[in-house]
């Protein structure tokens, strides 16, 4: 029996105490103090519950087969996406369940021969990224773990970033302006074909195409200082009047743009080149 004395919990046994003749003549009890006890397991009820209520909620399913492909476990929020219910596949076989999807079979056949393997495939319609891992018994596999997820969140996120980049991207080669990604020691990275018009940058130095170099000596410690600026977080902007390749005067404004990583430091610098002749 248990009992709750003074805020602590007991359990109690009795045991009867007889006599020669195997009447009762008394009992033995002993009491433990099981608090201790019964605080853990109430724990680790609510962390179950917690755990259960997770899972169930998550856009993931979650399997486990034994050696014959026996479904031992069932559950996760992502069995809505497929129309089945947690626990309504145990004790069916997944070769049955899944008998029009090669892939998964494929995958499950390959884990229980003690491969791990990760595939995507679709099931419902729906996108899945599905990770097999087998389980080990004695050195043997003796069935596998699922963990499914739900890709459409993932796919539609990477469908809107390719179309973004498409769009910057046309912006970028139809832009007048010259755009150049250029790194820490002045290499140009990329540049559109505005830039390619108007001028290139080469390890920080300004050079029109089709123009040496040396046209511009009066103007490179100008350039260097300001990308060196740049490189220390230092937006600026400057005018430069330089011959094209057919020798006319052309007046541009150029910027540079810092380009922070992830701690803050700079690593790459944007070089924005307009061609303002038409303004002078």
């Amino acid at each position: 029996a248990e009992a709750e004395l003074d805020g602590a919990i007991w359990e109690t046994h009795y045991t009867p105490v007889r006599g020669s003749a195997g009447e009762p003549n008394g009992f033995i009890a002993v009491a433990v103090e099981i608090t201790t006890r019964r605080t853990a397991e109430a724990a680790l009820r609510a962390s179950e519950a917690y755990l259960h209520s997770v899972v169930d909620n998550a856009p993931l399913i979650l399997l486990a087969l034994d050696s014959n492909g026996i479904f031992t476990h069932s559950g996760g929020g992502g069995l809505v996406r497929i129309g089945k219910l947690p626990g309504a596949s145990v004790g069916q076989s997944i070769f049955d369940v899944y008998a029009d999807n090669p892939d998964v079979l494929d995958a499950v056949r390959r884990t229980l021969a003690g491969e791990t393997v990760t595939i995507e495939t679709m099931v419902a319609g729906v996108p899945w990224e599905a990770h097999y891992r087998p389980f080990i018994k004695d050195g043997a596999p003796d069935g596998l773990i699922g963990v499914i997820t739900d890709l459409t969140e993932r796919r539609a996120a990477e469908s809107a970033l390719r179309e973004s980049e498409a769009q910057l991207r046309a912006i970028h080669e139809s832009s007048a302006d010259g755009m150049m990604l250029v790194d820490r020691d002045g290499t140009m990275l990329a540049a559109n074909p505005a830039a390619h018009r108007l001028a290139l940058v080469t390890h920080g130095e300004p050079v029109a195409i089709g123009a040496p170099a040396e046209r511009y000596a009066s103007d490179l410690e100008d350039w260097r200082a300001r990308f060196a600026n740049a490189l220390n977080g230092e937006p600026s902007a400057r005018e430069l009047t330089y011959a094209t390749e057919d020798d006319t005067q052309i007046t541009v404004e150029v910027r540079f743009f810092p380009i922070l990583d992830g701690p803050g430091s700079v690593e790459r610098v944007v070089v924005v080149v307009r061609d303002i002749s038409e303004q002078k």
